[in-house]
């Protein structure tokens, strides 16, 4: 339907969609058909009008041009005879978005079935991969938790397995095994009615969910398709340009308090997630922690009290009072609050129907019931909800349960504006009453819903933690939050492996405690220790952390290497296993960490392949085994063992300056450079200067290597100003503090 639209540039690649019929278009890239269009229909007065059968037929062409948010765009927009609804495609410099625009009121409109559509365009026919390349593969985030069953298939497992509708209408990368070329495909607008459908045949429809039972005068929905290279760079500019469109800045994140803190946890897997201790209740437990705390020097700033504190209907554990019970926090939260410092993330879940909060039970907020669950339907209810508990300490708002609250409530998946609507008052509540939100058990479509809601800094990125269970890697899914400017957070973690009268029972262990602390660090979410009184490991804790409890963060996340979606999808070639790497950026001086874990077989890194220039020289050690200095550059690259969980490997790697040495920071943090302890990093034929950032009197190690590949390091005291210069004398190898 989008009749010859320009050739335009994309990194050495070409994007357009060419007309080759009136109802049809092909999406083409490097002069190549990637994908071919199927069937557009609409549904109205209960009646399916198609252009496949003849009964939806093109009218009046419309083409112009312009400039938005996200660039200029030639614009090419179709109507229909039998149907009030105008179709259209904006070409842009790397991106295409078709649309859907509804011109009149349209009713009758579900077929009962969310996993559908009962609007579609764009449609693919995804039957078989592009007749120009052989080898062809898709990624596709789906499921709950920031899209956790992320899964790479070839094209024609893809057909069967990438899923449709409420829970799989996620971003999509269509990728070349070779990573020369990708495409990424995604709702840009009205994310949470938003749907595609892949359900009895391999064909890719795009539209309204089949569901909505009308659809107003105005509306529209649209989807979008960005021409890239690679997985994680493909990701990265179809993130680049949802959130231009929508005026989110990536790292806007690193601003919440509790992304840049350490904090202690009572959620599912917590040592005291529904279990206090023996005869008190969750006040003293509480209170007994932060003394805990105190003795060891873990300097918590924040506790997650998960749904253990609030009132909840006994039957559908649905809550109905968001207030502190007295048998659970006698003298309430504020008292909390002032005995420990410690300000509060606080869990809610999905409302009760029986919940007095409700008009219908006597109160006074207008809420919808459906069966044993309900909705607020009115800001003022949020902002006096949150209001209340930001009086006690509360910093951030996780609403958990996600995808209970909008799969089970109708009105969710039939009106096409409620459950924007619900979210968007849920986060202008949270900015009004200075808290963040953490989404938890989010399907894709709420990440997405993030992009318009600022509140929301981070998401649960993989399943509920139990000790002892494998859902510490978010790699994958942390490739989708890095994108749209979402923290993915990996939930809390034992730092011990055995934690005695734990209510998991006596087996339970945490073998991975050191693989749980790396991931968790790497992640730039939430890190909380969720230790038993008497158990935790101080020193583990500290790796982690400067003296006064401030995260040591690398820049961006820890990501999934390209290969290892390669692996997934062919079985061969790639990486048959996790592994991720994340940098920190001081100048020129590009620092990396890279976690290889469940490694099933030996394999190597290049020196490309982690962002360097080809003819780098790296100097690296890992973590775990030695301390000892290794080089690698694009003749030997980097060679990664066969590995577990347990015995994971960690990398340190960093550039060879070009006097010959290297900056390495920290050797007892995970993140050895991180920018909250090192600056204004220099380096000349003479010396290599660094500001230390940290509490006044706090001992901070700061590591070198000199040509031979011998660590060079000394112990600097930060001053009154909480700043040092450190710096090491080339000729002398002595490191000096100022």
């Amino acid at each position: 339907l989008i009749a010859a639209l320009s050739v335009l540039a994309v990194a050495s690649a070409s994007i357009t969609v060419n007309q080759t019929s009136a109802t049809t278009y092909d999406v083409i890239v490097d002069d190549a058909v990637w994908l071919t269009s199927y069937d557009t229909f609409f549904t109205m007065n209960g009646k399916v009008y198609a252009t496949g059968d003849g009964t939806l037929t093109p009218n009046a062409t419309l083409t112009t041009s312009g400039f938005d948010a996200t660039g200029s765009f030639e614009r090419t927009a179709f109507t229909f005879n039998e149907v009030p609804v105008e179709i259209f495609a904006r070409v842009y410099e790397n991106h295409v978005v078709f649309g859907q625009i509804f011109l009149e009121d349209i009713h009758n409109t579900s077929n009962g079935d969310f996993d559908t559509v009962c609007s579609s365009f764009p449609s693919f026919d995804f039957s078989h991969a592009p007749a120009t390349f052989t080898d062809m593969g898709v990624v596709a985030y789906k499921s709950d938790m920031m899209g956790d069953g992320v899964h790479a298939y070839n094209w024609t497992d893809a057909a069967k397995e990438a899923g449709s509708g409420m829970e799989y209408s996620a971003p999509m990368v269509i990728f070349r095994k070779d990573m020369a070329r990708s495409l990424v495909i995604s709702a840009f607008s009205n994310f949470m009615i938003h749907n595609v459908e892949n359900k009895d045949q391999p064909m890719l429809k795009y539209g309204v969910m089949g569901t909505a039972t009308m659809i107003p005068k105005g509306f529209t929905i649209e989807t979008v398709i960005v021409a890239s290279q690679g997985i994680q760079d493909a990701m990265v500019d179809w993130g680049d340009v949802m959130l231009a469109q929508y005026g989110r800045e990536r790292e806007a994140y690193k601003r919440d308090y509790t992304l840049n803190t350490l904090g202690y946890s009572t959620d599912n897997g917590a040592y005291y997630y529904y279990q206090t201790e023996p005869n008190k209740n969750y006040e003293d437990t509480i209170l007994d922690v932060y003394d805990y705390a105190q003795q060891e020097s873990i300097p918590y700033h924040y506790i997650l009290l998960d749904s253990w504190w609030y009132y909840q209907d006994p039957s559908s554990k649905a809550v109905t009072i968001w207030d502190a019970r007295p048998d659970v926090f006698p003298h309430g939260l504020d008292y909390l609050f002032n005995k420990t410092g410690w300000y509060q993330q606080l869990h809610n879940r999905y409302w009760s129907s029986n919940s007095p909060y409700a008009t219908a039970n006597g109160g006074k907020y207008d809420f919808i019931m459906d069966g044993t669950y309900a909705v607020p339907t009115e800001q003022s209810f949020w902002e006096e909800l949150l209001m209340n508990k930001s009086k006690s300490g509360a910093i951030n708002y996780e609403q958990d349960w996600l995808d209970d609250e909008y799969n089970k409530m109708s009105i969710m998946h039939e009106n096409v504006t409620f459950a924007r609507q619900w979210l968007m008052q849920m986060g202008q509540a949270a900015e009004h009453q200075g808290q963040t939100i953490q989404y938890c058990m989010s399907h894709p479509r709420h990440i997405l819903q993030a992009l318009e809601v600022p509140a929301v800094t981070n998401a649960r990125a993989s399943g509920d933690y139990h000790p002892g269970n494998s859902q510490w890697d978010t790699t994958r899914t942390a490739i989708f939050g890095w994108a749209v400017g979402v923290a993915p957070s990996k939930d809390n973690f034992w730092s011990t492996p055995y934690q005695s009268g734990t209510h998991y029972g006596n087996t339970t262990a945490e073998l991975r405690n050191r693989l749980q602390a790396a991931v968790s660090i790497l992640t730039t979410g939430p890190v909380c220790p969720s230790d038993k009184v008497g158990a935790s490991n101080a020193a583990l804790i500290r790796t982690m952390i400067t003296q006064d409890g401030m995260l040591l963060q690398p820049d961006l996340p820890a990501r999934a290497l390209d290969r290892v979606f390669v692996h997934e999808a062919f079985g061969t070639d790639g990486i048959d296993g996790v592994v991720a790497a994340t940098t920190v950026t001081h100048g020129p001086v590009v620092t990396t960490y890279l976690v290889a874990a469940d490694v099933k077989t030996a394999t190597t890194v290049s020196v490309t392949e982690l962002g360097y220039d080809s003819d780098a020289t790296l100097r690296y050690f890992e973590v775990n085994t030695t301390k000892n200095i290794n080089t690698f550059d694009s003749n030997t690259p980097l060679a990664i063992p066969a590995c577990g969980e347990i015995d994971f490997n960690y990398f340190v790697i960093t550039p060879v300056l070009a006097n010959g040495w290297s900056f390495i920071g920290e050797t007892d943090k995970w993140v050895t450079a991180s920018k909250r302890r090192f600056s204004g990093l220099t380096s000349s034929d003479d010396e290599i200067r660094v500001k230390v950032t940290g509490v006044s009197g706090e001992d901070v190690t700061v590591a070198f290597v000199n040509k031979d590949n011998a660590v060079v390091s000394g112990v600097c005291t930060v001053g009154n100003t909480n700043t040092v210069e450190a710096s090491v004398d080339l000729a002398t190898e002595a490191v000096s503090c100022y």
